[in-house]
């Protein structure tokens, strides 16, 4: 199995050669010199550059193994253009299929990271004790800070003047009726 990020090595003129004697099997349907037979499965394997081979040797392989069994849906010893579309299509499903075990690993990351965390009663009861601390300390601040805001908000002289409310012996708990 291949990964995306690993390159497969380039076909050479004897790999080449090596395809072209596994097809020599197969009927050909032209009698082409051997010379200009070679030639042009070299430019049927090319890029856009000129001379520069692109398909990657394992494209080959799986493309002569797929002709040989009969993939183009004839007998006869592929053209080169047929040769290369086999390539086209062998290289299109192995980079799918590293594409797909790519995804699959990343996903499998990410659940391996969501996965819940299974604490120890020792580290539950260490973690209580650091919340209560901290709530405890949040609640102090809270409190003072309560106060403060009360002191600034008004002046201690003009809170003395506020008079208590008035306390009547009629008064009773629960609604003051």
């Amino acid at each position: 199995m291949s990964s995306i990020t690993h390159r497969p090595r380039l076909v050479t003129e004897t790999d080449m050669l090596g395809a072209l004697m596994a097809l020599d099997c197969l009927p050909r349907r032209d009698t082409a010199l051997g010379a200009v037979h070679l030639e042009s499965f070299r430019v049927a394997l090319e890029g856009k550059e000129p001379g520069v081979v692109v398909v990657a040797h394992c494209d080959l392989v799986a493309a002569v193994r797929k002709v040989i069994q009969g993939a183009l849906g004839h007998a006869f010893h592929p053209s080169p253009a047929e040769l290369r579309m086999i390539c086209n299509a062998a290289m299109e499903e192995r980079t799918t299929e590293a594409d797909r075990e790519l995804r699959r690993q990343r996903e499998l990351e990410e659940r391996r990271s969501l996965r819940l965390i299974y604490r120890t009663d020792e580290q539950r009861a260490r973690a209580a004790e650091i919340t209560r601390r901290f709530h405890e300390q949040i609640e102090a601040n809270c409190e003072a800070d309560e106060i403060e805001a009360i002191r600034v908000k008004y002046d201690p002289a003009e809170l003395a003047q506020i008079p208590d409310a008035p306390v009547d012996a009629t008064w009773r708990r629960g609604g003051g009726r």
